[in-house]
């Protein structure tokens, strides 16, 4: 799998815990990845999701009604519409 995700330029690092990788309670592996700003995240989804071995990826695509993005200027909250 991690050559599947190498492949597309994507470079995950293995989750560690206490040095040693750490396992789901599923007994599944987690891989972080980088991706910077997702211009597209409906088909990063689709495309992680047809990787071979990936259990679920974090990208939760048309899920939130709303965003709340908290930075120095203060607080944002961008709804969704419909």
């Amino acid at each position: 799998m991690a050559e599947a995700l190498g492949y597309r330029g994507i470079k995950p690092v293995l989750r560690l815990k206490d040095g040693k990788p750490f396992v789901t309670d599923s007994h599944n592996s987690i891989l972080d990845c980088a991706f910077g700003a997702i211009s597209d995240t409906a088909r990063l989804g689709t495309a992680l999701s047809d990787i071979a071995g990936v259990v679920d990826h974090g990208l939760f695509v048309g899920m939130a009604s709303a965003l709340v993005i908290a930075g120095r200027d203060g607080v944002r909250v961008i709804e969704r519409e419909y």
